[in-house]
């Protein structure tokens, strides 16, 4: 997309550089001209932010709403991979339906950020990464709450990152937790040493 010739653009179908009559697509909005210097995105509707999968206690399938940037007619040649492996999709009209299935014995997920991509014909057309984890994996106060995807709770009597605020011991309600939407305010009064 550097070229910035108006006779040159991204073929969305054979995921390219093509010109636009060569780019054999259903619709229109296919091909995106390199002087508009935009290439495809994903995002998640109900997630500006992004997603993050909680997998201390996610025991049920998620559907996330997938839009592109900018908008795309979608198709039912399209289909979802997370990882490396195909998920089940719904098609619906300038969104397609991702399904994250429940982890089971079968299908375990590694701590990270996984690509969940969008296929067209076969042809990944963009991605975005969701990041998979487990409170208790956080070290420290700091990285319990600094994420910004994250749900997770400081124990303070604990020193552990746990997944609820109920799943502290020994706190009364309302007390003895930090949860990570406040990391903002925990960072400008909290001791430097908690921060990270």
């Amino acid at each position: 997309m550097d070229v910035r010739d108006a006779n040159c653009g991204w073929c969305v179908t054979s995921n390219r550089c093509t010109s636009k009559m060569e780019c054999a697509s259903v619709a229109t909005d296919y091909w995106f001209p390199s002087v508009k210097n935009q290439c495809l995105s994903l995002e998640f509707m109900d997630h500006p932010s992004g997603y993050a999968y909680k997998l201390d206690d996610t025991r049920k399938p998620v559907t996330l709403s997938v839009t592109f940037v900018p908008p795309l007619e979608t198709n039912e040649n399209m289909t979802c991979r997370l990882g490396n492996r195909s998920i089940p999709k719904d098609i619906a009209p300038g969104q397609i339906q991702c399904k994250i299935p429940e982890e089971t014995e079968r299908i375990v997920y590694k701590e990270g950020d996984i690509p969940l991509q969008i296929l067209l014909n076969g042809n990944v057309i963009a991605e975005r990464k969701i990041l998979f984890y487990r409170c208790l994996r956080f070290p420290s106060c700091g990285k319990c709450i600094e994420q910004e995807r994250t749900d997770c709770y400081w124990c303070t009597e604990e020193a552990l990152c746990k997944r609820a605020k109920g799943s502290c011991l020994n706190v009364p309600p309302g007390n003895g937790t930090i949860r990570s939407y406040r990391r903002l305010a925990l960072r400008r009064f909290a001791p430097k040493d908690l921060s990270r």
